[in-house]
């Protein structure tokens, strides 16, 4: 018996939440496995731990989300672009290299990037930097992530595939 969608793609109903809820888990699956391995493992002290997984699970969420609303609005083009994004954002940030060490391209772009946000909450929570003020930089991140989740609901469409394409791709 074989069950057909009288259409290829929907706007609405449940989809689009079952399409998002896989990559959220595995999103904050991560960011707890980072966090555990931290604390757990290489024990480094926490000034605030609630701000650091308040901190880490939006970064994952609003990763997640941007991703999502890349793809949606791009197609697989938007998948090269989210991961270009996501190396000009390491490279941008400052967490791993202070951006006034950077070049002036870097340092212009880097007040608007996500991933500044993120690590400037990381830091003030992880470490009490910026006088333990992580909620400000953790508002931003959340911002970000509910302005992707508004886009990737609102661009493109969802597309419902026919059980018989999802197979393994090499046959035994």
């Amino acid at each position: 018996m074989k069950i057909r969608s009288k259409s290829k793609s929907r706007r609405g109903g449940i989809l689009p939440l079952v399409a998002v809820m896989l990559p959220v888990t595995v999103g904050l699956a991560q960011a707890a496995t980072v966090l555990l391995m931290a604390t757990l493992l290489l024990r480094i002290p926490v000034a605030q731990p609630e701000g650091l997984v308040l901190s880490v699970a939006a970064a994952s969420l609003a990763f997640v989300m941007i991703t999502m609303a890349v793809v949606r609005a791009l197609g697989d083009a938007g998948k090269a672009l989210a991961s270009i994004l996501l190396i000009v954002q390491v490279s941008a940030s400052g967490g791993i290299v202070p951006v006034e060490l950077t070049s002036e391209f870097f340092r212009q772009i880097n007040p608007w990037l996500p991933f500044t946000w993120v690590v400037r909450a990381v830091r003030a929570s992880l470490f009490g930097a910026f006088d333990r003020e992580w909620l400000a930089p953790l508002g931003i991140v959340l911002l970000t992530a509910l302005v992707a989740c508004a886009c990737a609901a609102l661009i493109g469409r969802w597309r419902v595939g026919e059980r018989e394409a999802y197979r393994p791709a090499v046959d035994l």
